[in-house]
Order: C-alpha cells, then structure tokens, then sequence
C-alpha cells in the first residue's frame, strides 16, 4: 500500500469525509462504494480494492472496478469457510486474513487458477461486521500484483476502511431486509397471477376441445388441435411457474418435446436427441420460444417421418456469449424442403423469432432442422 496512507492522516481523513458526505446525499449507494474502491486504487497501480457483501448463499462483489468481470463471476458467491481464499476465511473467522503469497498460501488452494489468470499475488482482507450482534456484513480487501506484507501501520488502514464501509453496509443490510419482505410478498402476488393466467388457458383449450367435438371436417379439427397446442405450451410454463421461481430450460424443453410426441399418436420410434446447456432463461423469452419448439416439432412429427418406422427429434440448446443463445430444432426425418413462407406454422416461427431479436436458418442437412440465433429478453 503507498505509504501516502500511513503518514498522511488529514489525507485519509478527507476520503472518509468524501465518501460520508456521498452516503448522506446520494442514493446510490453502490456508486458510493465503487467511488471509494476508485478513490483508494489512484494510489498504486498495483493494487485492486474490492468490497463483498454477505447475504446467506455467501459473499457477493458490490464494488471494485479494478477488479477483472470474470474473477467476480467466479466469487458470485465466494462461499464461507476455513480455505476459502482471503476472504471468504476472513467472513469465515470473523477476523482480519492476511495472505502474503497466493502461490504459498493453503487458503487459496481451491482458487489457484484465478491467480493464474489475473497475476494477484497477495490479498489482505479485513470482515465488516455489524456493530451490535457482530453478524458479518461483508469483507473488505485489497490485492497487489506481488507478494507482500503489510506493515502495523497499513494493517491499522484495512481496519479503518473497513470500519467505514460498514457504515453503507449496514445501511444496505436494512435495505435488504425491508426488500425482503417486499420481494416475499411479490412472489406470493407472481404465483397468484401465473396461476389465474394458467386456469385462463386450460378455460380456453376446454372451449377449444368443446368447439372440435362437433367438427367434422378433418383439416378444421387439425386447426384446432394445433392450437390446443400452442395454448398448452403456454400453459406448461405458467404452471411450472407458479410452483418454482426459476424455470428449468431442460426439463420444460423434454417436458413438452414429449407431450407433442405423446398427442400426434403416431405409429413409429420416436427417439428424443436433447441436449441443453444449463441455462437459464427468463420467462420473456420461454415463451416465444417454447412457440417455436411447439411450431417446428408439430411439424416434424406431421412431415419429417411419412413412410418411417423411426426418426428422432432433436433439440441443441447453447450459450454463445453476453445475452446470446442459439438453438437447433428439427428431425432427422426426410426433409421439408427450404420454403420458409409455406404454412401458417412457418410464418409463425419466424414471428416468434423475430420477437426474440433472432435469426433463423434452415440448414443444409439431412430431415428438416433449423439454427436460430436469439437473445434472452430478461438482460435487454
């Protein structure tokens, strides 16, 4: 640490001054911090500050810009614990953890690579705690490009750093909890409303069912059991919904893979080639695209397998990069040509796409699949 911090008192006093007279009139209160990690780094080019914040699931980045994006992603949560790199041992212990040498030192065992990738040498973290039930608010730590040990007087400035991050600490700890109890009680009204939104939908698939029983005309029932189709996909996913806030991409994807499969009744092996990455995906974007699994897949199942005994539907899910994803859907059946403005169901595929930012394309492969390329709504 430059020793402009030991010997020069007034100087710390007056970013301690700074940064409170931000707490008071600025909201922001991450800005706040990031402020002070940025106010501290102009110090030494090879230093990084950074600041964590407890909640139950472990420690989580709030402020330090110098800090590279993908060691953050790694700590996002940094679990507590007796190794858990400076740190996570100092929220562990409640106490201040000074690592010299990341190389040497056993606590950072399980976090090697991230030194590897990044050049931090030594890391000295001191934890935030509540002043009055001692319950860890947070960390805060300051990495060097080479190994070191701090001096009494440089540990005498972690600690009084530290005792003033908790100031915004504490207040974000308040925030949190009244957040908490906010955010409870939306769950509880989301739950409600994909509920209402689920019984609509079966409401309308009943009329559709109702409708089709006096139909007779056999191209005018298919109509209506697409339909059915395109509702229950909708339905699935408010169902699944109401009973977990997160949506699992994999499951629903097989979920209503199969449901298709098991309502076109057909005659033939029907095997199921999935493979999705775990992501997770908003419910703005599971719903367009569950319409476009349950367009090409109808298809596959009506065209890709006449005069087959078997074929496989297939379904490759990936992450490409940011908010980026991209799917291949399709058979391996005996091709549909590359019209893409034949039938409603192609134009709405490509509606549908078109909702997710997307791009399609029919690829130059044996049956009938299709690459689209699509963002996830929820990060827009």
């Amino acid at each position: 640490m430059n020793q402009n911090y030991v010997h020069n008192w007034e100087y710390i006093l007056t970013i301690q001054n700074e940064f409170l007279s931000q707490w008071v009139t600025n909201d922001q209160l991450l800005e706040v911090l990031n402020n002070l990690t940025d106010e501290l780094d102009n110090f030494d080019s090879s230093q990084a500050v950074s600041i964590l914040f407890y909640k139950e699931e472990g420690l989580y980045p709030v402020a330090g810009n110098r800090i590279p994006k993908a060691w953050k992603k790694v700590i996002n949560p940094l679990p507590l614990g007796k190794k858990s790199g400076s740190c996570g041992t100092a929220g562990y212990l409640k106490e201040c953890v000074i690592v010299e040498n990341i190389l040497e030192d056993p606590l950072w065992e399980d976090y090697r690579d991230l030194q590897y990738k990044h050049g931090f040498m030594a890391c000295w973290s001191h934890p935030i705690l509540e002043i009055k039930t001692g319950n860890l608010l947070g960390t805060f730590a300051i990495y060097f490009k080479e190994p070191r040990k701090p001096t009494f007087f440089e540990l005498k400035m972690i600690q009084f750093f530290a005792n003033t991050v908790g100031i915004i600490l504490e207040r974000i700890n308040q925030e949190h909890r009244s957040l908490s109890r906010i955010e409870e009680e939306k769950k509880s009204f989301l739950k409600e409303i994909h509920h209402r939104i689920k019984n609509n939908l079966q409401i309308v698939i009943s009329l559709l069912k109702l409708q089709a029983s006096k139909v007779e005309d056999i191209e005018v029932l298919k109509i209506f059991k697409e339909s059915q189709n395109r509702i229950l996909s909708m339905a699935r996913l408010h169902e699944q919904l109401y009973e977990s806030k997160f949506i699992d991409t994999k499951k629903h994807i097989i979920s209503l893979t199969n449901a298709l499969i098991k309502g076109y009744k057909l005659n033939i092996d029907v095997k199921l080639d999935i493979e999705v990455e775990n992501v997770e995906l908003s419910a703005k974007t599971l719903v367009p695209l569950g319409l476009i699994l349950n367009e090409v897949i109808s298809n596959s199942l009506k065209y890709g397998f006449i005069n087959r005994t078997e074929g496989s539907i297939i379904v490759h899910l990936k992450h490409i990069e940011g908010i980026e994803y991209e799917i291949i859907i399709g058979d391996d059946g005996v091709g549909m040509g590359k019209d893409f403005s034949m039938g409603l169901g192609t134009e709405l595929i490509k509606i549908f796409t078109d909702q997710l930012n997307g791009s399609i394309t029919l690829l130059n492969k044996p049956g009938t699949l299709y690459k689209i390329r699509f963002e996830d709504l929820n990060e827009i």
